[in-house]
């Protein structure tokens, strides 16, 4: 009985990643409407990390949890905080060296390192043959988003490659840290964190820039709501589930903002990009039934 409990526990885990990926690949069709309105990606990170910590202490509060204010929880939350912030300048530079395509690909390489990096702090090591489903993954990525190599700069791929690493670090952290700390109060303090020193930095990468109309509100209340579902979900579903296995999960999110940008923004979809959906749900289902196959 123990078991069937704790395989039901696992498979919600997953489903929460999943809604996690899922929520992440919404700002991007939103985003660019706030930046149309006069709003800058600085503000925007901003404004959504911290919403997102305020809106944490309230269900904190609902679910009467307790905020972990320990100085060892505050350490990784600064560090966390760090690498949140870090992963996304990163990779918001690289676009003005590099087409956006070819960033986000080389950004998408960051489930490979997590999968590589992960079983040096204490994850199980992913065998030859499962690492094949992640490479796997990441092809399907390749055709999907069809980048343009045309345009290559060594910044913009030095910068792309850092906010992958970046990010691969803050997936293995925020694992090692819910699994002893509330996920909900790591939420709050991470998300602080993180807005925190990007407001330290925010007079040197552009400064404050709000919409000039009403047509900016909208997508920021949108781009601040998913962002925080799907920390949530994140922090939630990693208690559960390891890192490799949210990473690879992870490679849906991408293919997620193609299919929002053409369900919202009426984006043309090629064959290409279809077939390559098809191979990361692929590499992601094949993996999950690999471990399953392993553990049994």
């Amino acid at each position: 009985m123990t078991n069937v409990n704790l395989s039901n526990a696992n498979i919600g885990a997953t489903i929460l990643i999943v809604f996690s990926a899922f929520f992440f690949s919404l700002n991007t069709p939103f985003a660019p409407l706030f930046f149309d309105a006069g709003g800058n990606a600085a503000t925007l990170n901003f404004i959504r990390m911290f919403s997102s910590s305020i809106l944490s202490v309230g269900v904190l509060l609902l679910f009467r949890d307790k905020l972990d204010l320990s100085l060892k929880t505050l350490k990784i939350s600064a560090f966390i905080g760090l690498l949140v912030m870090g992963q996304g300048l990163c990779y918001l530079a690289s676009v003005r060296y590099i087409p956006v395509g070819l960033a986000a690909l080389i950004f998408f390489t960051w489930p490979m390192t997590v999968a590589i990096l992960a079983p040096f702090f204490g994850e199980k090591a992913v065998s030859p043959k499962g690492f094949l489903f992640f490479i796997g993954g990441f092809l399907g990525i390749a055709l999907s988003l069809g980048p343009s190599f045309d345009s290559l700069d060594w910044r913009g791929v030095s910068l792309a490659f850092a906010g992958g690493s970046l990010i691969a670090a803050m997936m293995i952290s925020i694992r090692r840290a819910v699994i002893k700390t509330s996920p909900l109060s790591l939420a709050v303090t991470n998300n602080f964190f993180a807005s925190l020193s990007l407001l330290t930095i925010m007079p040197f990468i552009g400064g404050w820039s709000l919409p000039n109309t009403y047509d900016g509100l909208l997508p920021v209340v949108i781009v601040s709501a998913v962002f925080f579902a799907a920390v949530l979900c994140q922090n939630i579903g990693l208690r559960r589930v390891n890192a490799q296995s949210a990473a690879i999960i992870f490679k849906l999110e991408p293919i997620f903002s193609i299919f929002a940008a053409f369900v919202l923004l009426n984006e043309r979809l090629e064959i290409l990009q279809y077939f390559g959906a098809f191979i990361v749900f692929l590499s992601l289902c094949g993996y999950q039934i690999y471990e399953r196959k392993k553990a049994s």
